[in-house]
């Protein structure tokens, strides 16, 4: 079994590594691949993940807060580089 901060530590590390994936899915959308349909695979995996990763762009900052508040907002947790993250994603998809 268990412990509940080992638990919590893995669920860190997947919102984190989630927060990744979808900054580095809407940062290359959004700057190095500025025509996804000028390549038919390109469109295509777009098409696949973009409602995906909208859900993903809503939840994460929420997941990521919640985590937050569990650590009693210590700056130095996984959490909180997480919710940065989040933000500035929201912040690149916003503006672009």
């Amino acid at each position: 079994m268990q412990t509940s901060t080992g638990y919590n530590r893995k669920i860190g590390k997947g919102v984190f590594l989630a927060s990744l994936i979808v900054l580095l899915y809407w940062a290359s959308i959004a700057y190095f691949i500025p025509d996804v349909y000028k390549i038919a695979f390109m469109g295509a995996i777009f098409e696949l993940l973009w409602l995906p990763m909208i859900i993903l762009l809503g939840v994460l900052p929420i997941i990521s807060f919640i985590h937050l508040v569990k650590s009693k907002f210590r700056l130095g947790s996984i959490s909180f580089y997480s919710l940065l993250i989040s933000i500035g994603t929201i912040i690149i998809v916003v503006l672009r």
